[in-house]
């Protein structure tokens, strides 16, 4: 964890205040580094924390995934190395002239305000006493996390994609073009193998899904052996069927949820009260290892928010329909939690204005490459890493998918050679030939017959998603909030616990009457219990 900040006095304690919130995990000592007007403040607490000090500037995060973990400043006496593997979580902080060059590796998430720069945005809130924004809480309350640059903070975003941050002037450069690059999937999986950790112990959380069965396949090929884990649920079966075709070590994890406070500062506020619970597997791993997902496969190995650019019309709104339907499409008109009455339509002009950068990276053909490239940037690159951030305590999350190099291989693949997921079908097949076991909903491992698979496709992604999407939309429309059923999904949460004063600035209610309200959404009230745990810490009641 770091923070840098002109804010000297204040800098300190807010590190503290963060250690102290996260004795459980024996967080390091804090040091610190003056640099000009600038202090940076770092601990390590997870096994990513390293911090590397050169002649001309600072890594904070490891340089290797097999590099171990060091509670102390490790120093060099030659300048930081030029790149690092793009799936490391790390950041260069630069002397560049007479200032600074803040670069976060391909995708890492950093943090800047007027004066701070953290990979945490609750350490600059804290540290500058921000709170949060009206409009940032109801897009937590809609999409349930922060696409883009967006955090809970107005004053605070995020350095965008491909960019750094020049100081003292705080401005932001571009130090990263996107390159396109022809369909081509050998060349996709020879970039994942290659850019994949060599470390002693590896892990894949593997469901009985297509996503995490190719990254299996992608391990293997790279000659690694991986511990397979999987959460309790319907595909317990079909995890244990294909670890023991292959010959993998295979456990089931269930660990307790953490406590909800401790979730939400581990998650960094950045993500809606239980949005990814992967820290259930916490037991069941080493601190030493790194661990894989199939997650952010939609940009790289299948069609993705189909439902913005399959609809007959105009495309050349696609970016805005995007936004309507990938982020906004479970969201209710109306939010009748929120002190202040927002609707949709606000959020939704609001997100149009502050994601409209998107597509300043490059130009795009159809409305599925668009998808895709929307979907790597807002969620691959932020719900993604948000939704594990929990298990980043424990363990070093890995997401393969989203490094750039291999994503532009898979963006400009068809539409149609994705419905039903065929190709990703058929590059499991070829990764793992003598795998037979069917995938969960008994779909096929292999590829049908020529005439049957179109008529299929046509089927499966015309008819019956939409039917299956027309369905879920209705229950989740009929579905009442309130109840002792939906009061199980806060039993965790002290609901009495509403004596903070600035709560109210937010929601018309208590927390208990608001979980109560069958007229509020559920995202509503998880982005309620994220809110109420972020406004405590900042007051000090962590």
């Amino acid at each position: 964890m770091f923070l840098l900040t002109t804010t000297t006095d204040n800098g300190k304690v807010a590190m503290e205040k963060l250690r102290s919130s996260l004795h459980e995990f024996n967080p390091g000592p804090v040091h610190q580094f003056s640099e000009n007007e600038f202090q940076l403040n770092w601990f390590s607490v997870k096994p990513a924390d390293n911090l590397h000090v050169y002649k001309n500037g600072y890594v904070v995060g490891k340089i290797a995934f097999e590099e171990a973990c060091s509670p102390d400043p490790m120093v060099h006496q030659e300048n930081m190395p030029d790149r690092t593997n793009t799936l490391l979580i790390n950041v260069q902080i630069e002397r560049d002239g007479k200032g600074w060059k803040i670069k976060p590796n391909q995708s890492t998430c950093i943090f800047y305000s007027k004066n701070s720069i953290s990979d945490m945005q609750l350490l600059i809130a804290d540290n500058c006493q921000y709170t949060p924004d009206m409009m940032h809480f109801a897009i937590l309350a809609s999409v349930g996390y922060f696409p883009g640059n967006l955090t809970l903070f107005e004053e605070i975003q995020k350095i965008p994609f491909l960019h750094a941050l020049l100081l003292p002037g705080f401005e932001l450069k571009r130090e990263e073009e996107y390159r396109k690059n022809l369909p081509n999937d050998g060349k996709m999986i020879e970039r994942l193998v290659d850019v994949l950790p060599k470390v002693q112990k590896t892990y894949l959380g593997l469901s009985g899904g297509m996503d995490s069965r190719f990254v299996l396949g992608v391990l293997l090929k790279a000659g690694i052996t991986p511990e397979l884990i999987t959460q309790k649920g319907d595909e317990i079966d079909i995890a244990a069927k294909v670890a023991s075709k292959l010959n993998l070590k295979h456990s089931l994890a269930l660990s307790p949820p953490l406590a909800p406070q401790m979730y939400t500062i581990m998650t960094d506020g950045l993500i809606y009260y239980k949005g990814g619970t992967y820290s259930r597997l916490r037991d069941a791993i080493d601190k030493d290892s790194v661990f894989h997902f199939g997650l952010s496969a939609g940009a790289i190995i299948e069609n993705t928010m189909k439902t913005a650019w399959k609809r007959p019309g105009n495309k050349s709104n696609i970016y805005d329909d995007l936004i309507f339907y990938g982020l906004l499409n479970y969201a209710p008109n109306q939010f009748n939690g929120l002190a202040k009455r927002y609707s949709k339509q606000d959020v939704l002009a609001y997100l149009k204005k502050n994601l409209a950068f998107g597509k300043e990276y490059t130009d795009f053909k159809g409305g599925k490459q668009w998808s895709s490239w929307f979907y790597h940037l807002h969620r691959a690159l932020r719900w993604c890493g948000d939704h594990t951030a929990d298990l980043s305590f424990y363990t070093y999350p890995v997401l393969i998918l989203r490094d750039l190099e291999a994503v532009s291989y898979g963006i400009p693949t068809s539409a149609y050679e994705n419905f039903y997921k065929d190709r990703l079908r058929k590059m499991n097949q070829k990764l793992m030939p003598n795998l037979d076991i069917a995938y969960s909903q008994n779909r096929p491992v292999k590829m049908l017959p020529l005439v049957v698979r179109d008529f299929n496709k046509i089927y499966y992604e015309f008819f019956k998603r939409f039917l299956a999407r027309f369905q879920a939309k209705k229950k989740v429309s009929l579905t009442k909030s309130a109840g002792g059923e939906k009061l199980k999904f806060y039993n965790e949460v002290d609901l009495e616990d509403t004596v903070n004063p600035n709560f109210k600035n937010y929601i018309r209610k208590n927390l208990k009457e608001l979980v109560l309200d069958e007229t509020v959404s559920k995202n509503e009230k998880r982005a309620a219990v994220t809110l109420h745990h972020v406004l405590n810490y900042i007051q000090g009641k962590h």
